[in-house]
Order: structure tokens, then C-alpha cells, then sequence
């Protein structure tokens, strides 16, 4: 899929605009099937992996992806997010799932939602399962969700667990140049975290880091699905300052073998 380019500065209280730029990309890996799934819009960024082992896997990724978009959105029209309550609607409507299938399903998921306030940018993340999250602040890197590195671990907690699904989420603040990865536990199971945050820092944009960290893992080789969403904070003077927009990237010469799916926006 050909990337395709977005700017958003955001709102700026303070009398700075943060400006986002986002990216997404996915790798089928050695699967017959896809069961990730994937959704950024600057406001928004949520990673899922359709567990494997159990039927429905990857329907049961899409229902919490659009019950994500849909809760985020009434919130935002009310002007004050509660990421456990996304998190209690995404495993609700994946039990819901289960139900009208009779089978049972099930998807980790990674949520990240920046918000502006008068006393600075946040970031609002929650998660369940092991997909992971890391925020790369110069040469600092964060594991948000503390998932380390290496994939294969037992799953302990998921959506569309009707004993308990997790309620993970902290709120961090935001700086000018931070960066922010979501993650399926695919893209562990062949870089490091040390690995994968130097390709972040060192990238020029959102669409760059991803291309980098997954061809990194692309050359380790990937068996996992493995699906990235990552977004770069830059701070704007002015909601009327200039964003310059990067060239047109040409996706010609994409592994169409191996179901490699970009996309991005600046």
C-alpha cells in the first residue's frame, strides 16, 4: 500500500503547537494469515494481535479495533478520556464476539492517546496482553508496558477474557522530540529493545523508523505476524507555522512477498 502523507499540529494552549506525524506498518511473516491489526489518525493509535491458537482470532482484533475508535471518539467529544473504560468496552465487544460465534476469541492490544493541556502535552497509554510500547526520549529509551525483549511468553491476560483482562495504562508527559512505538510481540521475538529503540532515535521521520525497525527484523527473521504504530512529536511555534512535507516516498520495490504494509502520515 503506497504511503500517504497528513500533518496535524494539534491543539496548543500553552502557545505551542505539538505537531504529530504518524506511521503504521505490518509483516505477515511465516503465518498462512494476518490476525493483527493496525489504526493511527494523530489522535489515535492502537496495535492489536488476533491471538493465535484460538478461532477468530483476527475478527476478534478488528472488533476491538473499531469499538477503540468508536469509544475514543465520544470521549473526545466530551473532552475528557478514560482509558479503562476503552479498555472495559474493547473486551466487552470481543466477548460479545464470542458469544454470537460460539467460539471463544481473543487479541492483546497497545492504545495510545496524546492529549493537550493547558499545563502541557500527554500521552495516555493503556494495553493488555504482550504487545508492547516505548517511548524514545534522545538517547533514553522507555519501556512503557515492560514487556523487555524476546517474545514466545506465556500470555497471561487479554481481551475477551471474561476472568480478567488487564487494566494497564499510565499517562506520561510529553516532550518536544519524543518518539513512540506500539508494538506486537512479534517484533521482539527478533530485535532487542535496544535495537529497536536506536533505529527510533536515529530515524529522520515516523515513516522512516518503521521501515527501519521492520527491515531490521525482516533481516533476523520474522515467523510472527509483526505489526508497528509510530508517532514523532515535534513542537510547533505556531498553529500557522510552516510543516514542511517530506517528499513523496516511492514504494516501489516493497516486499509484496512477505505482505510488508506502510503507511504514513506527516
Amino acid at each position: 500500500m503506497p504511503p500517504s502523507n497528513h500533518t496535524d499540529a494539534g491543539p496548543h494552549g500553552t502557545g505551542v503547537a505539538l505537531g504529530i506525524s504518524w506511521a503504521t506498518a505490518s509483516h505477515l511473516g511465516r503465518r498462512s494469515e494476518n490476525q493483527d491489526r493496525v489504526f493511527a489518525d494523530g489522535r489515535l493509535v492502537v496495535v492489536l494481535d488476533g491471538v493465535g491458537g484460538v478461532e477468530f482470532g483476527g475478527q476478534a482484533a478488528s472488533t476491538a479495533l473499531a469499538e477503540a475508535i468508536r469509544v475514543t471518539a465520544l470521549q473526545q467529544a466530551q473532552g475528557a478520556y478514560d482509558l479503562d473504560v476503552i479498555l472495559r468496552s474493547m473486551n466487552d465487544a470481543v466477548l460479545a464476539l464470542s458469544q454470537a460465534t460460539g467460539w471463544q476469541t481473543a487479541t492483546t492490544a497497545v492504545l495510545a492517546i496524546p492529549e493537550f493541556t493547558d499545563q502541557g502535552p500527554l500521552l495516555h497509554v493503556g494495553w493488555t496482553g504482550d504487545s508492547g510500547a516505548i517511548l524514545v526520549r534522545g538517547s533514553q529509551l522507555s519501556d512503557i508496558t515492560g514487556r523487555g525483549s524476546g517474545g514466545g511468553r506465556r500470555l497471561e491476560e487479554w481481551l475477551g477474557n471474561p476472568d480478567g483482562y488487564g487494566r494497564n495504562q499510565v499517562t506520561l508527559p510529553l516532550q518536544r522530540g519524543d518518539r513512540f512505538l506500539a508494538f506486537t510481540d512479534g517484533l521482539t521475538s527478533a530485535c532487542s529493545l535496544d535495537e529497536i529503540g536506536a533505529q527510533i532515535a536515529s530515524a529522520g521521520s515516523a515513516d522512516a523508523a518503521v521501515r527501519a525497525v521492520l527491515g531490521a527484523a525482516h533481516k533476523r527473521g520474522i515467523s510472527d505476524n509483526t505489526t508497528l504504530g509510530c508517532v514523532f512529536f515535534s513542537e510547533q511555534h505556531s498553529a500557522d507555522a510552516e510543516i514542511l512535507m517530506a517528499p513523496e516516498v516511492d514504494s516501489e520495490g516493497l516486499d509484496e512477498h512477505n505482505q510488508m504494509v506502510l503507511q504514513e502520515h506527516r
